[in-house]
């Protein structure tokens, strides 16, 4: 019969407990697993409240602690300890002048005298600007009905931190007749309407990515002949907000429908 490590460290610690006072810290520790820890990147909420980042990892059985390092995303990672402990989560509270202000975190973990230093760092951005009443829409599956006038932020950032991006997105669906075209209209919050080009583009459901225009409509389409829901995305224009660099953004929008026409 083969034996199992658990069972094997059952025996020992049955033969300790005849020679010598094993208590039940010495069983823990003998019946702990020898694995070094896991590798693990945080979890990041920057959006729910206002110049605070939530950060949350796993509990580890084969670390002793925690140890949590922030860098600015400046490009040289430069990291200070900002928390040691056995918690699985930490609150990062900022002030007003670091609104917008890019940071990387990196998880270590310790056990014993040895340190294992995270090999991915998570992006955070502090930033005033908290989720908008639709999120969390920024999947298909958790799509919103377009019914009425919508006005959403998008929060997205370009980092140093080995190119790393985030871009919002929102996905919204309309119940459509068959053989129905949708007009919707899109408003890119702050333009004096001098400029038409804007910092948005969509994405009808299984088709090409198509730029925005502000004050403009834009269309989608039943071409079934039967009823059904038609799912489109808007979502941030990396490229037109960060040309490349490193920076911050929070661009907001409004969009309704305007008319609906049969073929």
């Amino acid at each position: 019969m083969r034996m199992t490590r658990n069972t094997f460290h059952f025996i020992i610690c049955t033969l300790l407990s005849l020679t010598v006072s094993c208590t039940n810290g010495d069983i823990s520790e003998l019946l702990r697993s020898y694995d070094d820890p896991f590798d693990e990147t945080p979890a990041i909420d920057c959006y729910s409240s206002p110049y605070t980042v939530r950060l949350t990892w796993k509990e580890d059985e084969c670390a002793d602690k925690f140890i949590l390092m922030r860098a600015e995303d400046d490009g040289t990672e430069n990291f200070r300890q900002i928390y040691l402990g056995t918690r699985t989560s930490y609150i990062d509270g900022f002030y007003l002048p670091d609104d917008q202000k890019r940071f990387i975190y990196r998880l270590d973990k310790t056990r014993g005298n040895r340190r294992f230093k995270g090999s991915e760092c998570a992006c955070a951005v502090v930033s005033a600007t908290l989720h908008d009443t639709h999120e969390p829409n920024n999947t298909i599956e958790k799509a919103i009905e377009l019914e009425r006038i919508i006005a959403a932020t998008m929060p997205c950032s370009q980092f140093n931190y080995r190119g790393r991006s985030f871009g919002d997105e929102d996905w919204y669906y309309i119940r459509m007749k068959p053989l129905c075209t949708a007009s919707i209209l899109f408003i890119q919050a702050g333009n004096n309407n001098s400029v038409p080009e804007c910092d948005f583009m969509y994405m009808e459901q299984g088709g090409e990515i198509k730029p925005l225009w502000h004050n403009d409509k834009f269309t989608v389409s039943n071409t079934s002949l039967v009823s059904k829901n038609i799912y489109f995305k808007i979502m941030p224009d990396m490229t037109k907000l960060f040309s490349g660099s490193a920076g911050s953004a929070v661009p907001a929008y409004t969009i309704q429908i305007t008319e609906e026409s049969f073929k």
